[in-house]
């Protein structure tokens, strides 16, 4: 799955959102932080689009560039899907902006 670095967090994706998105993103963010054994909250989760889907990550570091957890979990506005694995791949541009 390929990740552009856009992302909003959490809180703001669900004040954002619709009634039904928002309560499958709290959702989703519930089964994230279950599959951790330390204690997080919130602001410890990203929202990501990764190829058209969305995803909640765990951040691993906030600083630039932003590292999450390999491991995502996609949802949409009815459904909180199965955790995914994010694989990052570094490749040649072909242009170049100077």
């Amino acid at each position: 799955m390929i990740w552009t670095k856009d992302y909003n967090t959490l809180a703001t994706e669900i004040s954002i959102s619709k009634e039904r998105r928002a309560e499958t993103i709290k959702r989703a963010f519930e089964y994230a932080k279950s599959r951790f054994t330390r204690i997080l909250n919130i602001d410890d989760f990203i929202v990501i689009n990764v190829e058209g889907y969305d995803c909640i990550a765990y951040v691993i570091d906030e600083f630039n560039p932003i590292e999450i957890h390999p491991e995502i979990y996609p949802f949409d506005e009815f459904n909180v899907y199965s955790a995914q694995e994010l694989q990052m791949k570094y490749q040649f541009r072909t242009e170049f902006d100077f």
